[in-house]
């Protein structure tokens, strides 16, 4: 399901599953994709790529006209994540995202909870106020993965530099495989 430049629109107790065996590519769940006031809950993720993935329109770093609208007031609740590259994906096409919350959810099986990647060669990501609390783990997965240099073969001391602001990971319970990983290089 991709959401573009919708508004004050809501998922709800929806199924989002691809087949153990599928092997389709960019099977993300629901992108929210240039959009505000957006609620996803109680839905059900087992996918091969992103859960829900909060991204813009900004594709291999070019200057697009119009500019991807911030990705604004999201509110994800109530949900199982079973399969995917990440519950909660952060990027990587989109300039600005912030005012999230993904609360009261619970992450099984080897998938991260919370992924936030950056493109080095797009200018302007700036992703702020996002609150992850009260999630249930159960699996073998990350708590949480920092990609600065996702999907891209930019060198990161030559690229514009994407800018994290009031992160919050609060009363996460269970058992998970490690708290996180940081890859690619920072400047």
């Amino acid at each position: 399901l991709h959401l573009y430049n919708c508004q004050n629109s809501v998922v709800e107790n929806c199924r989002f599953e691809i087949s153990p065996k599928g092997k389709g590519p960019s099977t993300d769940g629901t992108d929210i994709d240039s959009s505000q006031n957006i609620t996803v809950k109680g839905c059900y993720y087992s996918v091969n790529d992103d859960c829900v993935c909060l991204k813009g329109n900004r594709y291999d770093g070019l200057d697009q006209t119009p500019k991807s609208l911030p990705v604004e007031n999201i509110h994800i609740s109530d949900c199982t994540f079973a399969r995917g590259m990440g519950a909660l994906t952060l990027g990587t096409e989109a300039t600005v995202i912030r005012n999230v919350e993904f609360k009261n959810s619970t992450v099984e099986g080897n998938i991260p909870m919370f992924r936030i990647k950056y493109r080095p060669d797009t200018a302007g990501q700036d992703y702020s106020d996002v609150r992850v609390h009260d999630i249930k783990l159960d699996g073998r997965g990350r708590i949480r993965s920092l990609e600065p240099t996702h999907g891209t073969k930019v060198a990161p001391d030559k690229a514009p530099k994407g800018k994290l602001s009031k992160i919050s990971v609060e009363n996460i319970t269970g058992n998970f495989g490690s708290f996180g990983r940081f890859s690619g290089a920072l400047t």
